[in-house]
């Protein structure tokens, strides 16, 4: 009976070693964490059970066909050179101040341009590029035209409204340009802001 509570206890120290031997020769011990979720474009995916994204040492993992497949992007596999090659076409939609321009209601325009007429002036809203160009003319010819407010007054608009309104728009380093004429054409002011 001795020798079997010895043998119990020999073989319980035995088994104690040896995992300590195992653990001692592999020190890292990783952690990994399930049930990861992924958003795309404000939408969760779901993965086959198979393919679920995890994290393991503080690294996160994704399947890529899953994580491919939800960008809309080409996945193929060259087993030669072991090798995931991902494939895209992307579009890019460059937006101009003349498309901005165009968005707009034309009798909300025309508003400002009635408003603009009341204070003896004509209004031509046109576009070049990323700038969009208000030109003011004077009905009639004026001999004295003081250009120091006029930075004060039309920053706050530019800065405030228009530009961040194209921006938000989608056109690209939105400027805008304000033009003031005489009634013969003769440049009297110009000033441009952007973001």
């Amino acid at each position: 009976m001795k020798n079997g509570i010895k043998g119990y206890v020999a073989g319980i120290l035995t088994c104690i070693m040896l995992v300590g031997v195992v653990f001692a020769s592999n020190p890292q011990v990783r952690e990994i964490f399930f049930g990861v979720q992924v958003s795309v474009n404000g939408e969760v995916q779901t993965f086959d059970d198979d393919m679920q994204p995890f994290i393991m040492d503080g690294r996160t993992f994704l399947p890529v066909r899953g994580i491919a497949d939800a960008l809309g992007v080409d996945v193929d596999f060259d087993a030669d050179a072991n090798m995931v090659l991902l494939n895209s076409e992307i579009e890019i939609i460059v937006k101009t101040a003349a498309d901005y321009l165009n968005s707009h209601n034309q009798s909300d325009l025309d508003y400002v341009i009635a408003l603009t007429r009341a204070m003896g002036m004509e209004l031509t809203i046109t576009a070049d590029g990323n700038v969009l160009i208000y030109t003011y003319t004077f009905i009639e010819q004026v001999d004295v035209f003081d250009d120091s407010l006029l930075d004060v007054m039309l920053r706050p608009t530019a800065e405030n409204i228009v530009l961040p309104d194209m921006s938000d728009f989608g056109v690209r380093n939105p400027a805008v340009r304000y033009v003031y004429l005489n009634a013969d054409g003769t440049l009297l002011a110009e000033i441009e802001f952007s973001l």
